[in-house]
C-alpha cells in the first residue's frame, strides 16, 4: 500500500500514463509521507514550498524536508540548507545552511558542493572587509566631505580653504560646492577676522620718539 501510494503520487505529479493532477499527486504523497517514505516527504516538500497542488506553505515546506533529510535523503538535506540560507519559512542561519549542505555534500551532491564553496567565499569577504574596515577607520578618522571616502595613509584629503572641509580631489570639492559655499564664505570671513586680530595682538607697541 505505501509503494502504491508513491506511485500514484508520482503518476499525478509527473503525468505518465494519467493526465497531471497536482492535487491528487499531494494527496497521494501525504498518505505515503505520513507513513515514513522518505521520497514522498522530499516530494512533498517541494510542492508546499512552490504552491504546487497545495496552498504554498513554506514551514510545511521546512517540516517534510527535514524528516527526508533525517532519512538521509541529499536532497533534501541540500533544499534545507537553502531554505536556511535565505531565511525561507525559518530564521535565516547560516550556520545551519551550512551543517546541511555538508550533510548532502557528503553525499556527492553537486549543488551542495557549489552553495559550500558560495558560503566560503561570501565569509572570505566578509572577513577582509570587516578586518580592512576596523584597521582603518576609527573614531579620528576623517572623512572626504564629499563621497564619503575615509582619509588613510594612502589617501590623503585635501584641506578647503575654510578649514572646515576636506576632499579627495577637485573632483569631489566642485560636486560638494554648491552645498557647502554659504559655510566656506562666512568662515572665510571669520578666518580673516581672526588674522587680523592676531596682528594687532603681536604687534609690538612702540612708542615714537619725540
Amino acid at each position: 500500500m505505501l509503494v502504491h501510494n508513491i506511485i500514484l503520487g508520482v503518476m499525478y505529479g509527473q503525468g505518465p500514463g494519467v493526465k497531471r493532477d497536482t492535487k491528487r499527486a499531494a494527496k497521494w504523497y501525504t498518505l505515503a509521507a505520513e507513513q515514513g517514505f522518505a521520497n514522498a516527504q522530499i516530494n512533498l516538500g517541494a510542492m508546499y514550498q512552490k504552491g504546487e497542488g497545495v496552498k504554498q506553505d513554506l514551514k510545511r515546506a521546512l517540516k517534510w524536508y527535514t524528516l527526508a533529510a533525517e532519512h538521509n535523503i541529499a536532497e533534501a538535506q541540500h533544499n534545507l540548507g537553502r531554505m536556511y540560507e535565505n531565511g525561507d519559512g525559518v530564521e535565516q542561519s547560516t550556520l545551519k545552511a551550512r551543517e546541511w549542505f555538508e550533510k548532502a555534500a557528503s553525499q556527492g551532491h553537486a549543488s551542495a558542493i557549489s552553495a559550500l564553496k558560495q558560503l566560503d567565499e561570501l565569509e572570505a569577504r566578509t572577513n577582509t572587509t570587516t578586518t580592512t574596515t576596523s584597521s582603518i577607520v576609527t573614531d579620528n578618522t576623517t572623512f572626504c566631505s564629499n563621497c564619503n571616502k575615509p582619509e588613510t595613509s594612502k589617501h590623503t584629503l585635501n584641506n578647503c580653504q575654510c578649514k572646515a572641509a576636506k576632499y579627495c580631489n577637485a573632483t569631489c570639492q566642485k560636486a560638494h560646492w554648491e552645498a557647502h559655499q554659504e559655510e566656506h564664505r562666512r568662515l572665510k570671513a571669520l578666518l580673516k577676522n581672526f588674522t587680523l586680530v592676531k596682528k594687532d595682538i603681536r604687534r609690538p607697541n612702540v612708542k615714537k620718539k619725540r
